[in-house]
């Protein structure tokens, strides 16, 4: 849902980092679809992590927020998706902004085409591009009542998770975590709980680990 996949991916801090090293490398003007990208990922990043009015009874809670997305959200993951069906998206940009509108997605099947395209973004060298692909998995197997792989994923509809322990331990390991920017399981234990006492800009800085 809207607050699980805001809490899961990354910001508009993230793609105004990307958009400095454009600039700083001096590449070509961006295209059409890339400018309609950035208009829709900044109109997507001025929604409230949190709208009000939104019930506390579980049930009308998801149904709030289906119909928050359904109002706010569908029209730009519409317009994204056709950029998609239409062959349209091009540089590593495109993609990690496509991924981040179609996880926003409550569809969990649209967490699958996230991953997809943050990985086509990871491929392009795109920044943050690895951890958005983990979170997007991780999104996916949250929503389906499955444990997490890498752990991106620390809140959803309901609230805090109470720990790290539905995140898959061994074969899968901290030092693959890595590889996609995702910290150690004993580091996510710290996280959640910089989450629980309120140092919310702390957790942000630290939850994406990238050498």
């Amino acid at each position: 849902m809207v607050i699980r996949a805001r809490t899961a991916l990354v910001g508009a801090s993230m793609f105004f980092a990307g958009l400095a090293c454009w600039i700083t490398l001096g590449q070509q003007a961006p295209s059409r679809v890339t400018t309609e990208l950035r208009e829709i990922l900044a109109a997507d990043q001025a929604e409230p992590p949190e709208p009000p009015g939104a019930p506390k009874d579980p049930v009308q809670r998801k149904q709030f927020y289906r119909n928050y997305w359904n109002r706010n959200f569908k029209p730009r993951y519409d317009r994204v998706i056709q950029f998609i069906s239409q062959g349209l998206l091009s540089s590593g940009e495109d993609y990690f902004i496509a991924g981040t509108i179609v996880n926003h997605s409550p569809d969990p099947n649209d967490n699958l085409i996230a991953h997809a395209l943050f990985t086509a973004a990871a491929f392009r060298k795109y920044p943050q591009a690895r951890w958005a692909s983990a979170a997007a998995l991780d999104g996916y197997l949250e929503s389906m009542g499955k444990p997490q792989l890498f752990g991106t994923v620390y809140g959803g509809i309901n609230g805090l998770q109470k720990d790290r322990s539905e995140v898959l331990g061994p074969p899968m390991t901290d030092a693959l975590r890595r590889e996609f920017c995702v910290p150690s399981l004993a580091k996510q234990t710290e996280l959640l709980q910089l989450l629980r006492d309120g140092y919310r800009a702390r957790f942000s800085r630290e939850k994406v680990q990238c050498e």
